[in-house]
């Protein structure tokens, strides 16, 4: 009984040890990869993520610091609006959120700087599509009280899914979050984000890309935008629409490959688009198979055309490539701003002006923040009575 009691003990101090060694682990992965104890998101059974309170760390090659309420901390002391205060809301996805340049480089802060008696308040996050963005406005609308809403989606809107029920639609993001006391534990957390990846980035067998759907149809892309019109207008305030566009040095290739195709130049299309298509790695590889079997097809080489389709995509909690070329959502963007009579700023036919400002497949560097700002900028000096600092003022003689 006492060796059978010795051994119990021996084991139970043994896993103990393992468990303190494998937590121990986990709270230095946290902070060497992220420079946080915590990954910058939540689980939102309204919006699917959301930013996570009091967050210090880096996102996406750039550090970010949120307060209490999940904002930019730099944002906490504009939520209180000022005496005669023109307030202007960013919603975006990872463009307007600024991936890869620091927080006071996005065009949001380089905004806020431009105008005197002003905030400029970020509500982009990654990932995000119209619905999320039109959900989080929602949220948001009536405690921020903004004069001017931007309105910036383009990329997550087009990215794949396998299910329609996996659209982001109503109940789509109805889960909860792991309980706080089990989040603190470090190694429960790892074990939860590992089986969140292995799950979300497990390869699905699909039969046809014709199978796959849009995160948001172009239909329900429009609905949302003029959803979002509805409401900023319902509350006295106007709207601006910024289009995006990917990378033309990354989108080009296969867009020379859909002109050959509408030309019915098919030899031509077919070279141009296969390298796409066989490009896992490429964020146009879905577009590509897409259009290749397009080309397949025409040329009467069905088996050939049904072999392209047949896929295995990979989807993580944000979706998976583009199954959609970025004008056709700008299009959509452009149509629902002149039957609404919005404002439209093409940003990214004047990012594609100059490619290098683009740091991948469709973020960009500061240069292209500045750029963007500058856009919004001299549309508000346009359409509304707000004065330019001094220093702009000089800049604009």
């Amino acid at each position: 009984m006492k060796r059978c009691l010795t051994h119990l003990v021996f084991a139970v101090v043994t896993v103990a040890v393992v468990l303190g060694a494998l937590e121990v682990a986990s709270r230095l992965a946290y902070v060497v990869v992220s420079g946080s104890w915590y990954p910058w998101w939540v689980c939102s059974p309204d919006l699917g993520w959301d930013r996570r309170a009091n967050f210090s760390g880096q996102i996406f090659g750039a550090r970010r610091e949120f307060d209490a309420d999940g904002f930019f901390r730099v944002d906490s002391d504009q939520r209180r609006r000022r005496s005669n205060e023109t307030r202007i809301v960013l919603l975006g996805d990872s463009c307007t959120f600024g991936n890869g340049v620091e927080t006071a480089r996005t065009y949001g802060e380089i905004l806020d700087d431009l105008l005197s008696n002003s905030a400029v308040l970020n509500l982009a996050t990654p990932g995000f599509s119209s619905l999320q963005g039109l959900k989080s406005l929602k949220m948001h609308i009536d405690a921020l009280s903004p004069d001017i809403i931007t309105v910036a989606f383009n990329f997550n809107d087009r990215r794949c899914v396998p299910e329609h029920r996996l659209t982001d639609g109503a109940g789509r993001f109805e889960h909860t979050d792991c309980p706080e006391l089990l989040d603190a534990v470090f190694l429960a957390r790892s074990i939860k984000h590992m089986l969140i990846w292995v799950f979300e980035k497990t390869r699905t067998n699909v039969s046809s890309l014709d199978a796959l759907y849009p995160r948001v149809s172009a239909r329900e892309y429009a609905t949302n935008l003029a959803s979002i019109v509805r409401l900023a207008r319902s509350r006295g305030a106007s709207v601006i629409f910024i289009g995006m566009s990917d990378n033309p040095l990354s989108s080009q290739p296969l867009y020379r490959g859909i002109e050959s195709l509408s030309s019915n130049d098919l030899d031509a299309a077919i070279e141009q688009l296969a390298p796409i298509a066989q490009d896992i790695e490429s964020a146009y590889s879905l577009l590509g198979k897409r259009y290749l079997a397009a080309a397949y097809e025409k040329k009467g080489m069905r088996a050939r055309a049904a072999e392209v389709q047949m896929i295995r995509v990979s989807c993580s909690l944000h979706g998976g490539s583009p199954i959609f070329p970025d004008w056709e959502y700008s299009g959509v963007m452009r149509r629902v701003a002149q039957r609404l009579d919005v404002l439209f700023i093409d940003a990214g036919s004047i990012l594609s002006q100059d490619p290098a400002c683009f740091i991948d497949y469709c973020h960009f560097d500061g240069t292209g923040h500045q750029t963007i700002a500058t856009l919004i900028f001299e549309a508000i000096l346009r359409s509304r009575e707000i004065q330019p600092t001094e220093q702009v003022r000089g800049a604009l003689r």
